[in-house]
């Protein structure tokens, strides 16, 4: 019986239960695709390496560093391990004529009878194909329609060794090495053909390596690694350096996760307050034939823990349902494999999922709950309300205390770490919360000042309502907070957009992919349309500190640039053997000028002696800058980008660059280029962050409806009498009007200021979690996404005035 009360509660007040349950749901979305994601891109990672390379378990290749793009396989020593199959490849770049002018492409050589029958190559199509053939390629079905190419159609490639024409002889599945289609347009040659052509008889790119099925794949790597210096071996299957990414992806959740919490804390108390408001006297009468204040609170609790589990199941079905999104966001799928690709659902978070929900909402009415069980029952039976605002100077002093904790932890919280800055910001939130009764009647009384002088006696009784009522105090809240939050995520996009400009504004044309010393590419400099060159090197290091490793990002430099700024001005100083590292990740791991630090692989030792910031070349700031003869002596001459400047037509230099350098593996793009990919990376996940927030922003304003329905049902006898006395309705809608108007300025100006500040504090949090951005960005936006909001805002006042329109005097001046 009681369950059948409480869902005929729920079903009684549909409207405002579908709101509080769209509100819990957005929620346990968000912590059910948290709980799950990182399951699903494992088995999206897994699922492409073990596609791509089948039974293979290792490859090695020569280190980057020693220049040497191919090796001789005889000499490779594997000894110690027990190899079943061994599978060569060889490299050579040209360029392939299409109708847009010519296309970088690889023509990867192998023993292709070997790669069809370990499956690293499915064909699709092979009418007449012939493993043997030197004039035949295969071709990936991406390839083929891109393209447009079908079986027996040749294709020109310009070459080192002078122009080329193949035909297609076959075209592969999306299985194997095509597994993951990526960028990179390659022809499946004959690695005897490529040996002959390029003069590289017996050489390799890379080997590949099955081990025998019992074989321990990490002792395997350490023994080959030992046996051949100067080679990188990894393994084929392994998901370690996918975890860093994982685990920023879930700090990136797990900040949206509290801060939908945090609106929506303040949006279901609004419409908790307003349901539980109309039926006060629903619990008198309860009470009044023998029901304990537990009992009644019991029921309240049981109904809100539906509410909660109703969530819950929503959240979690549609976080199965929509994870692919999410996956999208963080991960680009369709090079990670099949979408039909997912981890299994893992039941213990679907538990812990409803449960958090559950517990989410009645911690969050619980409070309210309590306040109504302590009304005596004469004032629930006749729904007698305190809906006087009172400053409590408790409250007051506990606010400013709160803040001044709130800039104390984010001043002493000097290496960025997490739980500090989370702390922050929710105590900083808390604290504000506290001061808007005080504020709010502050800034209500200049308004009220200002309204009597320009719009009379109705305006200046709206503004003074404000300070006085506890319904519009906590509209103001809701707004701050809202605001505050919605607008310090805007802060941070806006940041985050401006430091992919800096990033690129160093040049016209940048050229990735570069496989010969700089001094071989001098010849770049004559090429038309070319004003300069300039080249970027960079090499990822181990250093060791006292017994702590870090792994950084090492680029030498003699003046700030690529958006690595120099902040002692030491770079055009920097002798052998010293070392300017990044501030951010100096702090981070307690790094002093004056420690020194050794390169593990090479014993090199460097002496620390500046900072520099490269929030504009990585978030990750884990960048360290030394000399650049020295560099290019110890670390390599070969070049990571080239940066080229030009005066004439970018897309007719890029077409020039790419025939200079048809033999290499390049990847040549434009400045505006850089800056569109660099947003379209990030696109994915600031799109699902705003869903995210446009969601919350919604449920806000309905929010906000409540808290004016509520403030309407408290005080309609008092705007009857007034009505009765005094006012027409014209005057009372006037009054409404600018109370309201009232409203929403002091919430806008609270919210636009405070997010100033939380800024800073999420600001905090994301270099917590290895995400810096510099905080760059135009006032003037911000004031304009404030004011849009505020204009969105005040379509909420239609609702309060349409029902002073329909309000019935005599039905409501009447005794009860």
């Amino acid at each position: 019986m009681l369950f059948k009360h409480v869902l005929k509660n729920i079903w009684e007040n549909k409207f405002r239960s579908i709101l509080i349950i769209v509100s819990l749901t957005l929620s346990s979305m968000v912590l059910f695709v948290n709980l799950g994601i990182k399951d699903d891109m494992t088995a999206k990672f897994e699922s492409l390496m073990q596609g791509a390379y089948q039974q293979y378990d290792i490859s090695i290749m020569p280190e980057s560093s020693t220049g040497q793009a191919v090796f001789d396989t005889s000499k490779l020593n594997l000894s110690g391990i027990h190899v079943q199959n061994e599978l060569d490849e060889l490299d050579v770049y040209g360029l392939m004529d299409t109708t847009q002018g010519g296309v970088t492409v690889g023509l990867d050589g192998f023993d292709r009878d070997l790669l069809l029958k370990t499956n690293l190559c499915v064909l699709k199509e092979s009418q007449g194909f012939d493993v043997n053939s030197s004039s035949q390629v295969i071709i990936s079905q991406a390839i083929s329609t891109a393209y447009n190419l079908h079986i027996g159609d040749p294709i020109k490639v310009t070459t080192t060794w002078g122009p080329e024409e193949f035909t297609v002889g076959a075209i592969a599945e999306a299985a194997g090495l095509y597994a993951a289609p990526g960028d990179s347009i390659t022809l499946m040659v004959s690695k005897h053909y490529l040996e002959e052509k390029s003069d590289q008889s017996g050489l390799s790119y890379r080997t590949y390596i099955d081990l025998e099925k019992s074989s321990d794949v990490a002792a395997a790597m350490s023994t080959l690694s030992a046996n051949n210096p100067g080679y990188t071996v990894e393994s084929l299957h392994d998901t370690a350096s996918f975890q860093q990414y994982m685990t920023r992806c879930n700090s990136i959740l797990l900040i949206m996760l509290m801060l939908v919490v945090i609106l929506n804390f303040y949006v279901v108390s609004s419409i908790t307050k307003l349901l539980l408001a109309v039926r006060i006297p629903v619990v008198g009468t309860f009470r009044s034939i023998g029901a304990t204040k537990k009992q009644v609170n019991g029921i309240l609790l049981l109904e809100n823990a539906v509410y909660g589990c109703i969530g819950g199941v929503l959240g979690v079905a549609l976080g199965i349902a929509g994870h692919g999104q999410a996956l999208k966001a963080f991960m680009n799928t369709s090079y990670y494999g099949p979408d039909s690709v997912k981890a299994p659902v893992n039941i213990l978070h679907v538990i812990a999922v409803i449960a958090f929900c559950v517990l989410l909402q009645i911690v969050i009415t619980s409070g309210i709950i309590r306040k109504v069980s302590r009304m005596p029952i004469k004032d629930t039976l006749f729904n007698v309300q305190n809906v006087v605002q009172r400053i409590s100077r408790r409250k007051t002093i506990l606010g400013a205390a709160l803040l001044l904790v709130s800039i104390a932890i984010h001043i002493l919280n000097v290496k960025y770490s997490l739980l500090p800055a989370v702390l922050s910001f929710g105590v900083a939130i808390a604290g504000a919360v506290c001061l808007v009764p005080l504020v709010t009647r502050i800034l209500s009384k200049g308004l009220a000042f200002i309204n009597q002088k320009i719009f009379g006696n109705a305006a200046e009784l709206g503004a003074k309502n404000i300070s006085y009522s506890k319904s519009i105090t906590s509209s103001v809240v809701l707004v701050m907070v809202a605001l505050s939050v919605l607008l310090s995520m805007y802060i941070l996009t806006l940041s985050s957009a401006s430091v992919f400009k800096s990033g690129t504004s160093d040049s016209d044309i940048q050229i990735w992919g570069v496989q010969k010393p700089y001094t071989e590419d001098a010849f770049l400099e004559k090429v038309e349309g070319v004003t300069s060159v300039h080249y970027s090197f960079f090499a990822s290091v181990s250093l060791n500190d006292s017994g702590k490793v870090f792994d950084l990002g090492m680029v030498p430099l003699e003046k700030t640039q690529f958006g690595i700024l120099d902040l002692n001005s030491l770079m055009p100083k920097l002798k052998d053997n010293e070392l300017l590292i990044d501030k951010y990740f100096a702090v981070r791991n307690n790094i002093h000028i004056g420690d020194e630090l050794t390169q593990t692989d090479k014993n090199l030792t460097f002496k620390v002696v500046g900072y520099v910031d490269s929030s504009a070349y990585t978030p990750s700031r884990n960048i360290c800058v030394i000399s650049v003869p020295y560099f290019v002596q110890n670390e390599s001459n070969i070049p990571e980008t080239i940066h080229i400047v030009s005066s004439q037509d970018l897309k007719t230099v890029k077409e020039r660059l790419k025939v200079a350098l048809a033999g290499q593996n390049i990847y040549i793009q434009t400045t505006a280029e850089g800056i569109a990919s660099s947003n379209q990376n990030v696109h994915g996940i600031m799109m699902l962050v705003w869903v995210m927030f446009g969601c919350a922003g919604l449920l806000a304003v309905i929010g906000l409806v409540n808290n004016q329905m509520i403030g309407f049902l408290q005080r309609r006898k008092e705007y009857v009498v007034l009505y009765s006395v005094s006012m027409s309705k014209a005057q009372l809608q006037g009054m409404i009007f600018f109370q309201v108007l009232g409203t929403f300025v002091i919430g806008t100006i609270l919210g636009t200021g405070f997010s100033l500040w939380l800024k800073d504090l999420l600001d905090d949090i994301m270099f917590a979690i290895g995400m810096c951005l510099p905080m760059n960005f135009a006032m003037g936006s911000v004031i304009l996404a404030a004011l849009g909001v505020f204009a969105l805002l005040m379509l909420t006042v239609l609702s309060p005035m349409r029902h002073l329109a329909k309000m019935n005097v005599v039905d409501e001046i009447k005794y009860e």
